[in-house]
């Protein structure tokens, strides 16, 4: 269901390896060439990208540990389409502090479940095999992004006060205090057009939402929603939104949508934050419009 990695342990030959059911156990490599092959298999790297998949005479029915080091960062090659992005998430981020999801160039994957990150969690999702200009416009033709996310359906909805109940949750992603979202290199195609009323919970009312001390980054990537797609909650006092050469499009003739948005719902307001945008390199298409009730400051 996950891909497996295996990660270097503190010193020696020891590495501590997870396969693709997320057993973990702990192996001792012969000599020091096994950290790049095993056997001629070229299936195992140690660089912090590393994947393992059928290593010859590696026990996956090795000592079990009960969870990581939670320091530990995961970097997780994502070559599994068939499961939903938010699941894969989900399962690492229960198990490292820093994980970083590196997707196949040319593949489709899905996201349609949502990810709360913990107070200084780092999550990362990263296409390397976008194509860069020196100086590009960002979703021309000149740019090429080999990673596709397709988010077509509404991820959840509310559930908790009558006033709330079947209201639309689109949110991905929950960037809490102190913790990092960042994602790199994609195209993101949203496609939901979910016509039932917004969540008045914030926290889940943007395709990302952010609060107070998080920080979210969107670079070299080009989306396409029906959704606001960050949006900063009720007290989300100086969140940071980082716009580096993206492109955003909307996908929806029923609601203008906002690359930021301070929508509160029933949270407190006199929220706001902080917006890095790095223009001209920022287009946005019609219907797509800037947050302009002042909780914003934009740095040009």
């Amino acid at each position: 269901m996950h891909d497996g990695f295996i990660f270097r342990t503190g010193g020696g030959r020891g590495v501590v390896a997870i396969d693709s059911l997320g057993r973990m156990g702990i192996r001792t490599l012969p000599n020091a060439d096994a950290w790049q092959h095993i056997n001629g298999r070229p299936s195992l790297y140690v660089n912090h990208r590393i994947v393992a998949r059928h290593v010859l005479n590696y026990p996956s029915d090795g000592s079990e540990l009960p969870y990581l080091p939670y320091h530990v960062p995961c970097n997780i090659l994502l070559h599994d389409t068939t499961v939903d992005i938010g699941d894969t998430a989900g399962f690492w981020l229960q198990r490292c502090k820093f994980v970083t999801l590196i997707l196949d160039s040319g593949k489709v994957y899905r996201w349609n479940k949502r990810v709360a990150l913990r107070e200084f969690q780092k999550f990362t999702v990263y296409c390397p095999a976008t194509f860069r200009p020196p100086h590009p416009h960002p979703g021309s033709d000149s740019t090429r992004y080999d990673c596709i996310i397709k988010m077509d359906s509404t991820p959840g909805y509310c559930d908790v006060l009558p006033s709330c109940v079947g209201k639309r949750e689109p949110g991905r992603v929950k960037v809490v205090r102190g913790a990092l979202f960042r994602i790199n290199g994609v195209k993101i195609y949203e496609t939901a057009n979910d016509t039932a009323p917004l969540t008045p919970r914030s926290y889940w009312a943007g395709l990302f939402s952010i609060y107070q001390g998080g920080e979210i980054v969107i670079s070299h990537s080009v989306i396409h929603a029906t959704e606001n797609i960050v949006n900063v909650g009720g007290w989300g006092t100086h969140a940071v939104v980082q716009l580096k050469r993206a492109y955003f499009l909307s996908k929806t003739n029923l609601r203008n949508i906002y690359v930021v948005s301070t929508y509160s719902g029933w949270n407190i307001t006199g929220h706001g934050g902080f917006v890095h945008r790095t223009l001209p390199e920022i287009r946005v298409g019609p219907g797509v419009l800037w947050d302009t009730t002042g909780r914003l400051i934009y740095f040009d």
